[in-house]
């Protein structure tokens, strides 16, 4: 999944399709200047299949787990141990068990198809999401965006354009 597919699944908060307004293109400005002019780093324009994100994000909704296992390399070289000091093979199989480490994490720092998923279904990520494309996207596409009435600044702004 790439960031086009946004628009046609819908993320899972309030949120219109249409260009910038002014107040995301101010955002654009400060958060990421060289879009305006490099069109290369348009996340619509050129889609990609990772994109580090400027900040790292924790949910305690999304969970990647790690699991690191002996290489068989690893475990041969035991066996050779093992076999030495006559170690049975029950307590070779419990010293395998506790050698396997599990990693839970709760935080992400790259958007990609699992994190993407992730944060278009999470009611907690899904604003932070639209915040990441508006920084992240031309500002003349129509892309999801917060609702255009959501802040009563933005109503004042858009009657005065």
């Amino acid at each position: 999944m790439e960031i086009v597919d946004i628009n046609r699944i819908c993320p899972n908060v309030s949120h219109d399709h249409r260009i910038a307004n002014y107040k995301e293109k101010q955002s654009i400005t400060i958060n990421n200047p060289q879009l305006l002019t490099n069109t290369q780093l348009c996340l619509y324009c050129y889609p990609k299949k990772e994109h580090v994100l400027n900040n790292t994000i924790y949910c305690n909704q999304y969970k990647h787990q790690v699991i690191i296992k002996l290489t068989p390399e690893q475990i041969g070289v035991l066996h050779q141990g093992f076999d030495k000091y006559e170690i049975p093979y029950e307590l070779r199989e419990i010293i395998f068990d506790y050698s396997t480490i599990i990693h839970i994490y709760h935080q992400f720092n790259t958007l990609h198809t699992k994190t993407l998923e992730h944060m278009l279904h999470c009611k907690e990520c899904c604003p932070k999401l639209i915040d990441i494309i508006s920084d992240n996207i031309c500002p003349n596409h129509t892309m999801v965006r917060h609702n255009q009435h959501q802040d009563p600044d933005d109503i004042y702004l858009n009657l005065n354009i």
